[in-house]
């Protein structure tokens, strides 16, 4: 197999710590027998000084089933299941505040 790629593309691709971070999730979901190397190429297409978010962020998001002990995905989850309340706390960037929604259980 041969691949052509554009000129544009004489550099390896930089991407943002999230960007590389959901490819990792989506690589670990696929598996495989390379996808250790392939996260540590995605870390390495971070810049230098955000690769400490990427591997939080890495740490945090979660493809594929069933959600990773202790992410958020898994959390609510298990709340749903319990039905328990939620409370959400989030940040706004363009408000630079944080902010809080609570859910509620609602009968069925």
């Amino acid at each position: 197999m041969y691949v052509a790629l554009h000129q544009s593309f004489s550099r390896p691709p930089r991407f943002t710590e999230a960007e590389a971070a959901a490819l990792a999730a989506a690589a670990r979901a696929l598996g495989g027998e390379d996808v250790e190397r392939a996260i540590r190429a995605l870390r390495d297409s971070v810049p230098r000084d955000r690769r400490q978010s990427f591997d939080e962020l890495s740490e945090r998001i979660y493809a594929g089933s069933p959600p990773a002990r202790g992410s958020v995905l898994g959390r609510l989850e298990q709340a749903i299941a319990e039905r328990r309340a939620v409370r959400l706390v989030y940040y706004t960037a363009s408000r630079d505040a944080e902010g809080s929604a609570w859910s509620a259980p609602t009968p069925w």
